[in-house]
């Protein structure tokens, strides 16, 4: 060890850094948060389709109000796939930190929105990561609370009405698609249009007479009630002044799009990242202007500095990290499949998420020209009745 030291001791303070900080990240195992609730078989049997059906309401201009007076638009308006994609893109490509290979598109595929690819390479072990979103531009709660979804539905619901001011006011848009503040107290059209709680009476009549069907129906009506439940709480211990159309659309929104893991990056006790960087950093530099400049050869000095650069890394590795619910731009763009091979990766280093993903990712369309991107719903909570 004393002869490594010596002949160089700024690698083993990089090395020793760098080595810990990798094994900090966090690959999403996988955690479902609805399979508790509904049967394996029924989660094999979600795509029921239906029709859709008209509604409008009166254009009134209301940011906070404690009356229902909002009615929903259908799920069925009239918007298209790709609405708010060119606004995203454009607001995404300015943030620090965002990549995206540049062959992976939204598209439309029919009535529904999601990622192609336009390069056949894309899945195979050297196309490398596909996207990293900087956790600056996600939005997240703790998982293992019963409210998790509250709070994020609350964070969305919280930069949507912010309008062009927010931080994430792409994201907002793709989610919104051309609906604006100016629309409110109408909400934005559904994330997830086809989902039960939007089909007609009829519709769910006929649905019952299968037991199967009949599962999915007594399960959105629980989901109902716990979201109802929720919204009556955090009224009373939050004060908002989300009307309930307005809260069940982020609540969708949420349901729909979010992902869950040990990301590493929940607990109470998170140091900034001034010191994440910056112990380790110093202790790297002042060990070379000892070994260098001032020739230094006491093994023991060089010791100390590496164990100093490491405590931050360390203090992260040991302390308690519940797992999160986060909101990740473009990744929550990709349909799903269960079967998919993709895993999202946090970089303590960069303080961001990766996807990366294998052939299992890729689905060809039925003209044989585009493929589909699909992140795992594994890592997704995917609860949406």
């Amino acid at each position: 060890m004393a002869t490594i030291i010596q002949s160089s001791p700024v690698m083993v303070c990089i090395l020793l850094y760098v080595t810990i900080s990798i094994a900090s990240s966090s690959i999403v195992p996988g955690c479902l948060a609805w399979q508790g609730m509904l049967p394996a078989s029924n989660r094999r049997n979600q795509s029921y389709r239906r029709g859709h059906q008209s509604s409008s309401s009166p254009p009134q201009r209301v940011l906070c109000s404690t009356t229902n007076e909002s009615s929903p638009p259908s799920a069925g308006s009239s918007f298209s796939p790709l609405e708010g994609v060119r606004d995203f893109e454009s607001w995404f490509s300015g943030v620090d930190g965002s990549k995206c290979n540049p062959y992976i598109r939204h598209t439309s595929f029919g009535e529904l929105r999601g990622l192609g690819i336009l390069d056949k390479s894309i899945g195979s072990d050297s196309s490398g990561s596909w996207m990293t979103i900087p956790r600056s531009i996600t939005l997240e709660s703790d998982f293992s609370q019963t409210d998790w979804d509250v709070k994020l539905a609350e964070s969305l619901w919280k930069e949507l009405v912010k309008g062009s001011s927010s931080s994430v006011k792409g994201y907002v848009s793709l989610l919104t698609k051309s609906w604006t503040t100016n629309d409110l107290p109408k909400i934005p059209p559904f994330s997830a249009p086809n989902a039960l709680r939007h089909w007609s009476d009829e519709e769910k009549e006929v649905l019952s007479t299968q037991p199967e069907g009949q599962a999915l129906l007594d399960l959105q009506k629980r989901q109902e009630q716990t979201w109802r439940d929720k919204y009556e709480a955090v009224k009373v211990t939050s004060g908002s002044c989300m009307t309930w159309e307005q809260f069940e659309w982020a609540m969708e929104a949420v349901h729909s799009r979010a992902f869950c893991g040990d990301f590493g990056i929940g607990g109470g006790s998170s140091l900034p990242n001034v010191v994440n960087i910056g112990a380790p950093a110093a202790a790297a530099l002042a060990g070379y202007a000892y070994y260098v400049p001032f020739h230094g050869q006491n093994d023991a000095i060089l010791l100390v500095l590496a164990a100093l650069g490491a405590i931050p890394v360390a203090i992260n590795l040991l302390r308690e990290s519940p797992p999160m619910a986060v909101l990740l731009p473009l990744i929550d763009s990709a349909n799903h499949m269960e079967e998919a091979d993709s895993s999202i990766e946090y970089s303590p280093l960069t303080d961001s998420f990766n996807l990366n993903g294998g052939p299992g990712c890729l689905l060809k369309e039925d003209d044989g020209t585009q493929q589909l991107i699909f992140p795992t719903a594994k890592s997704r909570t995917r609860n949406c009745c």
